[in-house]
């Protein structure tokens, strides 16, 4: 799901101001709204390296946002707070999510950026519940900073976070009657919802004007990826990209005992209830389908609601082992049975993380690979990354069979383009006149390539001899050299002008 990088953050501002970009026939599409923050570190740092931090630092970044998010939950339910090591533990634990996954592997960095940032924004989050209302205040600018951050690079966590709101504000409410009615008590998380949408505002109110309103649900990369089932969800992999099922399974199993303890036992159906939420608004995800360019479609984002399930099952199974660890001037003896129990679910969760690293150290993380060849000649791409206006036009299949067309310029896709690429709408008088130009081609179809920045027609191997003879025959298409005998290509004798698309 990852695309190479462009060659400099010059690419990433144009991409980012443009209105107009230079793909495939020309999109009005907006760029994703992630490009802006890539192109600010990839001026520092350049392309290949921003996106190498990224990937790289991640997982740390994530690991000290859990610390110090469950440090101050366990501190709010306990005096004393939790033992170090625990706090580790369910760091670790859930700075594994994304790798343990598979997003890591499979090239998915728009969840990995979202796990390493989802701690931050729950952290922050915390200062709702602030007795002081100038803090909750601060709060809310804080947080909704934070999601305009992680929206930008998972769509659908405004979506889950707006949810989840309504339902926190709601059993506020309910329990703390008259609560509601205090602007201080829903203002906040109104606000932390109200600046990522006003934030976003440039990206994505052009693209619900595109009919790429899609985009808003989807995870970010290069579509279309496998989809996500319910077991997927519960176990937290993406398909056969994730750890064995054994492993995925023992997080829930934790969260499950954690309901046993009585001193956690209101914090861990807290984590429950978050979980749950996440899950209902799983459902309707997994069932909706985006449709992209051609016949493909694409299933609704999921990964931000999986990091969010496990990340609650995280909290609670920290919680349930604060209960066994509590300082208490009078402990409860417990039987021998429960002290073997006890013994053997610690040593099993101890074990946890330690398998889901050593799994992705050996197996998770060699799933990246260089894209598959296109069959386009090298001297073609090379001269279409020079200009824009040097298009190729590819055509696979066959006539029998049905025929696809794409364009490519520049390098091919890169970050921020895959988006834009596959939510433009068909160009249907494109499709019409590479249609004439494969069953009856004429002069003015020609013509037709020239105005729309084609340099080159390509049919990758293997050609279809029909579509090859007629093009053959085209006056101002002329036979263009080929590293495979199987692939046929020809050059547009008419140069196109700059400023053809």
């Amino acid at each position: 799901a990852l695309s190479p990088v462009p060659e400099g953050a010059r690419d990433w501002w144009s991409l980012h101001y443009e209105s107009w970009h230079a793909i495939g026939f020309g999109s009005a599409v907006p760029a994703p709204p992630y490009v802006l923050p890539l192109a600010l570190v990839a001026s520092i740092l350049g392309t290949t390296t921003t996106m190498t931090v990224l990937l790289v630092a991640a997982a740390p970044v994530a690991l000290w946002g859990a610390w110090r998010f469950l440090r101050v939950v366990c501190r709010l339910i306990s005096r004393y707070g939790a033992p170090r090591w625990l706090l580790l533990w369910g760091s670790v634990t859930y700075a594994l999510v994304p790798l343990v996954a598979g997003a890591w592997g499979g090239g998915r960095w728009g969840i990995v950026v979202a796990a390493a940032v989802l701690p931050w924004l729950a952290h922050a989050a915390l200062g709702f519940a602030e007795p002081d209302s100038a803090r909750r205040w601060r709060a809310g600018w804080r947080t909704g900073l934070l999601l305009a951050l992680l929206a930008a690079v998972a769509p659908v966590m405004w979506w889950l976070c707006a949810i989840l709101g309504a339902v926190v504000i709601a059993v506020s409410a309910v329990v703390v009657r008259g609560a509601i009615l205090d602007r201080s008590v829903w203002g906040p998380p109104g606000t932390a919802l109200a600046v990522p949408a006003v934030l976003l505002a440039p990206w994505w109110l052009p693209a619900v004007w595109e009919n790429a309103g899609g985009t808003l649900f989807l995870d970010v990369g290069r579509w279309p990826t496998s989809s996500t089932d319910g077991l997927d969800l519960l176990v937290g992999r993406f398909g056969e990209l994730g750890a064995p099922l054994w492993l995925g399974l023992a997080l829930p199993a934790l969260a499950l005992l954690a309901l046993i303890p009585r001193a956690t036992r209101i914090g861990v159906v807290l984590c429950w209830l978050v979980a749950a939420v996440a899950a209902v608004v799983a459902v309707p995800l997994a069932l909706t389908t985006v449709d992209l360019t051609g016949a493909a479609t694409q299933q609704a984002g999921l990964g931000s609601v999986l990091l969010v399930v496990h990340g609650a099952w995280v909290t609670a199974a920290v919680l349930g082992g604060l209960a066994l660890t509590e300082r208490s001037p009078s402990p409860v003896v417990l039987p021998r049975v429960a002290q073997a129990a006890t013994a053997v679910v610690g040593v099993a969760a101890a074990l946890v993380p330690v398998a889901g690293l050593v799994w992705f150290a050996g197996w998770g993380g060699d799933e990246l690979q260089s894209h598959p060849g296109s069959g386009i000649p090298v001297y073609m791409s090379q001269e279409a990354e020079r200009a824009d206006e040097h298009g190729i036009l590819v055509i696979r299949g066959s006539v029998a069979d049905g025929l696809t067309y794409e364009v490519e310029r520049g390098d091919g896709p890169t970050v921020g383009e895959d988006e834009i690429e596959d939510l433009t709408e068909e160009d249907e008088e494109a499709t019409a006149l590479v249609g004439d130009l494969v069953t009856a081609p004429a002069p003015e179809a020609v013509a037709g390539l020239t105005e729309r920045g084609i340099r080159y027609v390509v049919q990758p191997a293997p050609a279809d001899a029909a579509v090859a003879t007629r093009l053959d025959a085209t006056a101002g298409l002329v036979r263009a050299s080929a590293e495979d005998r199987s692939t046929r290509a020809w050059q547009v004798l008419d140069e196109p002008a700059p400023a053809s698309i």
